[in-house]
């Protein structure tokens, strides 16, 4: 099949075994293969960028979807975290107890889960440093679980999960599914007044998925963190 891009001088590129390139002004159509070299192998780069876990779109949320950024996943002490975003990246103390990663616009939250710590039930009270908490909140081409990206427009996030009345109702609380109780599988958008911004929650009962929008209902941020803390 044919694919049709346009470029930025407003030249059409129809990618078809050769790169053929159509100059609106004079209607000629030239060979022209150096289009794509000024990309530096935009495959291999965009082959590195995380993709996410298979899904089911009309099935809830469940927690193995949680997986981001390489293969991160909740509860991953500092150590493993460390292996697999390897280098580049920025580590602060926040508080006793607590230290966080920067890398990219993702913000990695790590806590201590100690005998201080109160609502971590399922995690060993071992002194060890477990991520609860990521948000993302730059651009990148990585996914996080359902396939969301920055910059997706709320149709497209609500149109990856069932639901019934998925209507843009600027509502403070509107049920897309489940029941609303801790420790249920459900999802609610919501719309706030003092930013006049939207925020949809999927809640797995043990892990949550924020993704805030812009008042253009675009994605701005992304986070997931456990549903305890």
């Amino acid at each position: 099949g044919m694919i049709m891009h346009f470029n930025k001088d407003d030249s059409i590129v129809v990618n078809d075994d050769k790169n053929i390139v159509m100059d609106e002004a004079d209607n000629t159509v030239s060979d022209n293969n150096a289009v794509f070299q000024d990309q530096d192998n935009p495959q291999d780069e965009l082959e590195s960028y995380f993709r996410a876990v298979p899904y089911n779109i009309d099935e809830y949320l469940s927690d193995e979807e949680f997986v981001i950024a390489g293969g991160v996943r909740m509860g991953m002490t500092f150590e493993e975290v460390v292996e697999i975003i390897c280098d580049d990246f920025e580590v602060i103390e926040n508080a006793p107890g607590v230290k966080s990663i920067l890398k990219d616009g993702y913000h990695f939250g790590f806590y201590q889960i100690d005998g201080t710590f109160e609502n971590q039930t399922d995690l060993p009270i071992d002194g060890i440093f477990r991520l609860l908490d990521v948000s993302l909140n730059e651009y990148s081409h990585d996914e996080f679980p359902r396939g969301i990206k920055i910059g997706d427009s709320i149709e497209d996030v609500l149109s990856k999960f069932p639901g019934q009345d998925k209507t843009l109702r600027k509502w403070e609380h509107q049920m897309i599914y489940g029941k609303d109780e801790i420790g249920q599988s459900r999802a609610i958008l919501s719309f706030h007044m003092f930013n006049e911004c939207y925020m949809f929650r999927a809640m797995t009962g043990e892990q949550v998925l924020i993704v805030n929008f812009d008042r253009n209902n675009q994605v701005r941020s992304l986070e997931i963190h456990k549903e305890a803390f």
